[in-house]
């Protein structure tokens, strides 16, 4: 069987065609990984915006705990008050502490009533775009199609690729500004956990001290 001339241009004709099958194949993937790319975004953005909304809401029913605890440590407060008797100051140690833990453990409630109304006014409310926002983007996507002469499916997909894009961008600017006032009231939430749980300690050391007061007060 003869060999083919090195030069025979019967094998040129299908690498061109191979090339250009190769380029458009290159093509059609680069364009599903956009609009996958695209997708991916809106997805997750979507999801972490939702995440942090319901964070909030989380975050806003747990400060009825520690509010909660300010109230009834308020209230033991005042029922300790009225059974010490100021007059034994500043002679008698131990009355001298029960009113220090005493008075210690208010300001502590107070500074972790601050705490909860700073975690309650950073809270952040922020929506996806409207539908009123959605029509008017809708109709400068279609008069930019029909100034550049689109086909209806062209400009079915830039319709949808520029709501996509616009949602994508909400869900974004919504995340980080849940993410900010979510951290916030976090950290104050926390505080505010931890002043009470302080405050009643200081609490419970003046309750054990109320004995040693009331017995030195009904002394000879």
């Amino acid at each position: 069987m003869a060999a083919r001339p090195r030069d025979c241009p019967a094998v040129a004709v299908p690498t061109r065609q191979r090339e250009r099958l190769a380029s458009s194949i290159r093509l059609q993937f680069e364009m599903m990984d956009d609009s996958a790319a695209a997708r991916i975004r809106h997805d997750t953005f979507r999801d972490l915006y939702f995440a942090e909304r319901s964070r909030r809401e989380s975050i806003r029913g747990s400060i009825g705990v520690p509010a909660a605890a300010v109230s009834f440590a308020l209230y033991a407060f005042l029922g300790l008050a009225q059974r010490v008797d100021l007059d034994m100051l500043p002679g008698h140690l131990p009355t001298f502490f029960l009113v220090g833990l005493g008075l210690v453990g208010v300001a502590l409630l107070f500074a972790s009533v601050w705490r909860l109304l700073m975690a309650e006014w950073l809270f952040v409310y922020n929506e996806p775009p409207d539908l009123e926002e959605m029509v008017r983007l809708e109709g400068d996507v279609r008069r930019m199609c029909a100034d550049d002469g689109l086909d209806a499916e062209r400009t079915r997909e830039a319709l949808e690729s520029r709501t996509r894009d616009h949602l994508t961008a909400g869900y974004y600017v919504g995340y980080q500004r849940y993410v900010a006032g979510n951290t916030n009231s976090a950290g104050h939430r926390t505080w505010a956990v931890r002043l009470v749980f302080l405050g009643l300690v200081c609490l419970f050391g003046a309750v054990m001290l109320l004995p040693v007061h009331l017995a030195a007060g009904a002394g000879p």
